[in-house]
């Protein structure tokens, strides 16, 4: 596989992009799409509090899993694009509520989703450390994560990761223009 990262920006540091909003809190959202009999699509975007662009992440995956565990990849992708951003505290939205649950309550459902949740929950801390603020785990409608879910669906062509740092893609502009409605989309 390979990870394509496009940083529009080129900024010698990229923490020096998000400057003082790094106290503020970003928003994660995921999603996963099943494709028929050619695998797995996973999305993530992130934006700062005034919903500014902050960077997007979609992959394509080779396999089959259950709806839920390709849910908790796209959460655990998008935590460590995260992470790698130094970008916290974080707010995680997804449109499954099953697996928000779960991780909001801290259930240890190992037959279901005891591994994935035990390293997006690793995670997950690392993330607090940097803020010393917790992570916070919101159900997303669909309506509401339209982002997340055009990335996860559009991989299907390619057979890697592609990561976009700071200013979307144009194919992505409209897309987050609906989704955040009155927010901006680019650097405020």
């Amino acid at each position: 596989m390979t990870r394509i990262i496009i940083d529009l920006h080129a900024a010698e540091d990229p923490l020096q992009i998000v400057g003082k909003a790094r106290r503020k809190e970003f928003k994660l959202n995921s999603d996963a799409w099943l494709f028929h009999l050619s695998g797995i699509g996973l999305g993530a975007i992130i934006r700062d509090w005034r919903g500014a662009f902050k960077g997007a992440t979609t992959m394509k995956e080779e396999g089959r899993c259950r709806p839920i565990e390709v849910e908790a990849e796209a959460v655990l992708m998008g935590i460590r694009e995260a992470n790698i951003r130094e970008l916290s505290p974080l707010i995680v939205e997804s449109d499954c509520q099953v697996l928000i649950r779960k991780l909001s309550e801290g259930e240890e459902d190992w037959m279901e989703l005891g591994v994935w949740c035990q390293e997006i929950w690793k995670l997950a801390e690392v993330n607090s450390r940097m803020s010393r603020i917790q992570v916070k785990w919101v159900f997303a409608p669909r309506s509401a994560n339209g982002v997340a879910h055009w990335l996860a669906h559009s991989i299907g062509v390619w057979n890697n990761q592609i990561v976009w740092v700071d200013e979307p893609p144009n194919s992505l502009l409209y897309l987050l223009d609906g989704d955040l409605g009155r927010a901006p989309v680019g650097p405020v």
